[in-house]
């Protein structure tokens, strides 16, 4: 696993699945390190997995709540997942269509059976991808326990 951290934005992605513990970017190159040495990362690359997982939210209301919607506005070579999970177990994933060369916004409904008090995000992908924005409309607060 390792972390990637962008300056300019102090983005910071995760990738798994490299057999490095560092990289730095000089120039147009990119140079990693692991335990059998130094490499320089350069043509034909396959596709890393990386994800990134904002802080676990629970929006401020201490109440069993369902979200509607995850919106993101992003950039990304091929596809990207949006998985949302609560503290109960549940989950959905939100596949979210590859952006074909352009910053584009995209809204995919959550199901109506992931509920919970506190939710997490975790955003996936392989390969160049860019996430400007992850947006969740205010969640719809439930009366009792399901």
């Amino acid at each position: 696993m390792i972390l990637c951290t962008n300056l300019k934005n102090r983005a910071t992605t995760q990738f798994t699945s490299f057999d490095f513990d560092s990289m730095a970017k000089i120039g147009d190159a990119f140079l990693c390190a692991g335990s059998t040495g130094l490499y320089i990362l350069a043509g034909d690359l396959p596709a890393v997995p990386a994800y990134f997982e904002p802080i676990e939210t629970d929006f401020g209301i201490p109440n069993l709540k369902r979200v509607r919607s995850v919106s993101l506005e992003y950039y990304s070579a091929s596809a990207l997942t949006v998985t949302v999970s609560t503290e109960k177990g549940l989950s959905d994933t939100l596949t979210f269509p590859a952006s074909s060369g352009k910053t584009i916004s995209r809204d995919i409904t959550v199901s109506r059976d992931v509920y919970g008090v506190y939710f997490t995000f975790k955003v996936s992908g392989s390969g160049a991808f860019s996430v400007e924005s992850l947006q969740v409309p205010p969640p719809t607060v439930l009366p009792r326990e399901r």
